[in-house]
C-alpha cells in the first residue's frame, strides 16, 4: 500500500526508461523523478491528487518537445506543467484532474484561465506571479485552493469561488492589489464556514457578492465620473457591489458619453470632440443624447456642412445652452463633412509645404497625432477617402 513517493525519490535515476505509478498512491513530492534522463514512459493514475514542483522536470519525456500541446505539458489526467511564455486566454482540457504545484508559475502574460468542472485539486503556487491574469472561475469540483495559488496576481480583479470549497490556503490570494469582488454562489453563512488560512486580505477585504436567497440583485446604472475619463456603464448592485461592465464610453461634462472611446476623444483645453469614423457618417451616430439633453451641431461656416470646424451645443431641458464643442472628424480637412480627394489634396499641398493646416483642421488631417503633417497622413487619408 504505498501511497505517497517523497520529494526526489528517484531523482536523477538516469538509467530510468519508465515508470507506472500504482492505483492508490495520492501524491508525488517535488523533484521525484527530476533529471531521470532516460525517463520516456510515464503513467500517473487518477488517484494522485497532488504533485510537487519540478516532479518530472528534465526528464526525457519532459524535453520531448511533441509531449507539449501548445506550451502546456500534460500526463495523462494531469498538467504538470506550462511554459512561462504562455500568453492570451488559455482552456485546460477536459478530464484533467490534478493541477500540479507551480504548474503556471510566472506565466505573467496569461490574461485568463478556464478550468474545467473534471479538476479537483489546484496545487500551490499553482498561479504564482501569473501578473495579468484577470479573473478566475473555481469550479465546483474544487474544494481546497492551495496555498500561495493565486498570489502576487496583480491584475486579478474579480474571482468566482464555488460554494464547494472548504479550505483556502495560506497566502492563496495575498499579494493581490486589484482584487476587488467574490463571486459565490452559497450564502454568507456557508462563506463564513469556509477555512480561509491567514495571509488572505485581499480576499476578504473584497465585496462579497452571495446568493439571491441573501438580497435582492436590483441595479442601478453608474457612468464614468470625472470629465474627459474613459470608463464604462456599470450596473451596479447597490447591496454587495456586484459590477456588470457593459458599453465602453467617455464621459462628456455630464451630457455627451461617446459609444466608443477608440473613435472618440475629448479635448477640455481646446473644447474640442474628435470623432475618428467615416466622415460620411451622421454626426447622431456617434454620439448618445443622455440624462435630458439634447445635441444639435451647427454647420461649418465656411462650407455649410457639418463636419470637421462645426459646432457642436448642449442643451438642457429648458433649451438652455450649457456647453459647447468644435467638431474635428479625422480624415474630413476641408470640413464638408466627407474625406475625399479633396482632403488628400490639401493633405499633400501641407506636406510640401505650399499651405498650412492649423487647429482643427490640423488636428483632422494628422491622423499618426504627431502634431504635423507628414506622407504618412496623406496615406492614411487617402486609405480613409477610399473607405469612406
Amino acid at each position: 500500500g504505498v501511497t505517497s513517493i517523497g520529494s526526489s525519490a528517484f531523482s536523477d535515476c538516469s538509467s530510468l526508461t519508465s515508470i507506472t505509478i500504482p492505483n492508490g498512491v495520492t501524491s508525488i513530492g517535488s523533484s521525484a523523478f527530476s533529471d531521470c534522463s532516460s525517463l520516456t514512459s510515464i503513467t500517473i493514475p487518477d488517484s494522485v491528487t497532488s504533485i510537487g514542483s519540478s516532479a518530472f522536470k528534465y526528464t526525457a519525456y519532459y524535453k520531448d518537445t511533441k509531449n507539449w500541446e501548445n506550451n502546456v505539458l500534460y500526463i495523462g489526467n494531469h498538467l504538470i506543467e506550462a511554459n512561462y511564455i504562455l500568453s492570451g486566454d488559455y482552456t485546460i482540457k477536459e478530464g484533467i484532474k490534478c493541477i500540479a504545484m507551480l504548474a503556471f508559475y510566472n506565466c505573467s502574460s496569461l490574461t485568463s484561465i478556464t478550468i474545467p468542472d473534471s479538476v479537483t485539486t489546484i496545487g500551490a503556487n499553482a498561479f504564482y506571479s501569473c501578473s495579468s491574469l484577470k479573473s478566475i472561475t473555481i469550479p465546483d469540483s474544487v474544494t481546497s485552493i492551495g496555498d500561495y495559488s493565486f498570489y502576487d496576481c496583480k491584475s486579478l480583479t474579480s474571482v468566482t469561488i464555488s460554494d464547494s470549497v472548504t479550505r483556502i490556503g495560506w497566502d492563496a490570494f495575498n499579494a493581490c492589489p486589484s482584487l476587488k469582488y467574490v463571486f459565490y454562489p452559497g450564502s454568507s453563512t456557508d462563506w463564513d464556514n469556509i477555512n480561509i488560512s491567514n495571509n488572505n486580505s485581499p480576499l476578504t477585504s473584497a465585496v462579497i457578492h452571495y446568493n439571491a436567497t441573501d438580497h435582492t440583485h436590483s441595479i442601478t446604472t453608474q457612468h464614468p465620473s470625472s470629465e474627459g475619463m474613459e470608463g464604462s456603464i456599470e450596473d451596479v448592485c447597490p447591496v454587495c457591489g456586484f459590477v456588470n461592465s457593459s458599453e465602453t464610453l467617455v464621459y462628456v461634462n455630464d451630457y455627451i458619453t461617446a459609444v466608443d472611446t477608440k473613435n472618440v476623444a475629448l479635448d477640455s483645453s481646446d473644447n474640442t470632440l474628435t470623432l475618428d469614423i467615416s466622415a460620411s457618417k451622421d454626426l447622431n451616430e456617434a454620439i448618445i443624447e443622455m440624462d435630458g439633453y439634447t445635441l444639435s451641431a451647427t454647420p461649418n461656416s465656411d462650407c455649410g456642412f457639418i463636419g470637421t470646424g462645426s459646432t457642436v451645443q448642449v442643451t438642457d431641458s429648458n433649451g438652455t445652452q450649457v456647453a459647447e464643442y468644435t467638431l474635428v472628424v479625422r480624415g474630413d480637412v476641408n470640413g464638408d463633412s466627407v474625406c475625399d480627394v479633396l482632403d488628400c489634396m490639401l493633405i499633400e499641398l501641407a506636406q510640401n509645404h505650399n499651405t498650412a493646416l492649423d487647429g482643427v483642421y490640423l488636428a483632422a488631417g494628422d491622423l499618426t497625432e504627431n502634431g504635423e503633417i507628414s506622407v504618412e497622413d496623406f496615406s492614411a487619408v487617402v486609405n480613409k477617402a477610399l473607405t469612406a
